[in-house]
């Protein structure tokens, strides 16, 4: 008798976002602060991101990082793979017109478990029509924290024309990120 062979599951689903910043949070939960990285999702999702959804965040970066060439015509991203892949285990409507995503990072090659990505709210692109809404501590807790008004001012709208250069699986591109090479030999050479 052959033994069962199981079934692939699905694997998750690629959503692309910018990095936007890093909160560390008090939780009545945890004795430490906890580390959680924001992300915002300008490109709109192959599917509507509901709870449950298992995703994986590709991070973008403008491609001027890597070609020294601007894109004037519309934003041109180059993708790098985050380590970030879990469930989506809260969703909260903000009165912004933003929806943020609570994801439970699963990957264990990055150290961050708790990551937040913020998309604008369309229902039925970016939220799911029928999907339930349930926060958690940690995203209710980042929902409320004082932040610097220039970070949280900033707004999530949909790059409808942008290009995504998603060959991650080709060939990982190797970036020198944050600062392109010729602005930092400039402040080199002033030392």
């Amino acid at each position: 008798m052959a033994a069962a062979v199981p079934r692939p599951s699905k694997p998750p689903m690629r959503v692309y976002a910018r990095w936007r910043e890093q909160v560390a949070l008090s939780l009545p939960s945890s004795v430490h602060p906890v580390t959680v990285h924001q992300y915002n999702m300008p490109i709109k999702p192959s599917e509507p991101l509901h709870l449950g959804l298992r995703v994986k965040v590709m991070a973008l970066s403008p491609t001027v990082y890597r070609t020294l060439i601007p894109c004037f015509a519309h934003p041109c991203y180059d993708v790098y793979d985050a380590q970030i892949e879990g469930e989506i285990v809260g969703v909260r409507v903000q009165r912004d017109a933003q929806v943020y995503f609570a994801i439970r990072n699963e990957r264990e090659t990055n150290r961050v478990s708790h990551v937040v990505v913020i998309a604008p709210y369309v229902l039925g692109e970016t939220l799911a029509e029928s999907s339930p809404r349930a926060s958690c501590d940690w995203l209710d807790a980042m929902c409320a924290t004082e932040r610097p008004s220039d970070v949280r001012d900033l707004k999530v709208g949909l790059e409808k024309t942008a290009v995504v250069l998603d060959d991650v699986a080709v060939s990982p591109i190797s970036f020198r990120y944050p600062d392109p090479p010729y602005l930092r030999d400039r402040l080199y050479m002033r030392l």
